[in-house]
């Protein structure tokens, strides 16, 4: 949400602007610009909701992480209600009962589509083959909960799945540091070497803070 967003912004703009990261944020300039900006600059950091990416695809070197501070569940609406109540109606006719048919619909509807726009959101990092990076999801439900352990998290993309930052420091430890260029990439990202060939291209980081 755009609260959330500011929220962060307002957090974080100063910690990341005082160790030389240039700051951009969706709706202080139009976004076809900040996505050039973000693509030349190739260290900067970007706050924004899932709409800033209708549209614009940032491959390549310059996009390493992808924080998604929760898992995206659909706000209700009079769609969403309907569509609950009709998987559970068709679900009591086929004799579900319980508590399993109390959460028939949470199961069915809301977890499917909230799967959707997660795995959505974690594919802005992998846009071709030779890009590189981490997808850090921070919503602690994705272990704690049971439809997070069994549906959500083998649903994402195939990556080396870690719970500590200290694994992800090491894990960019081996990505080559990007280095301007003139006319600056904007898709290639840096090769790995045959000593690396094997580690994966991704690193899903869940349940923890990024360490700062």
């Amino acid at each position: 949400s755009y609260n959330a967003m500011n929220q962060a912004v307002h957090e974080l703009r100063y910690t990341f602007s005082s160790r030389g990261l240039t700051v951009f944020v969706q709706g202080e300039l139009p976004k076809l610009e900040i996505a050039r900006r973000f693509r030349e600059d190739g260290n900067a950091v970007l706050f924004a909701t899932k709409s800033f990416f209708e549209g614009v695809s940032i491959d390549g070197a310059a996009l390493r992480l992808v924080v998604i501070d929760k898992m995206p569940f659909e706000a209700p609406s009079p769609l969403l209600a309907a569509m609950e109540a009709d998987a559970t109606e068709r679900a009591r006719r086929a004799g579900v009962s319980g508590r399993r048919l109390e959460m028939w619909a949470f199961d069915q509807v809301r977890v499917p589509r909230m799967i959707t726009e997660l795995k959505q959101g974690t594919g802005r990092l992998i846009r071709t083959a030779t890009d590189r990076g981490v997808m850090a999801i921070l919503d602690p439900r994705i272990r704690s909960a049971q439809y997070g352990r069994n549906k959500v998290l083998p649903a994402l993309p195939p990556a080396e799945l870690v719970s500590r930052g200290e694994a992800v420091q090491m894990f960019f430890g081996v990505l080559k540091p990007w280095a301007p260029t003139e006319p600056p990439p904007v898709a290639a990202a840096p090769a790995a070497s045959k000593a690396k060939a094997k580690k994966s291209a991704a690193v899903t980081l869940v349940d923890e803070e990024i360490p700062f």
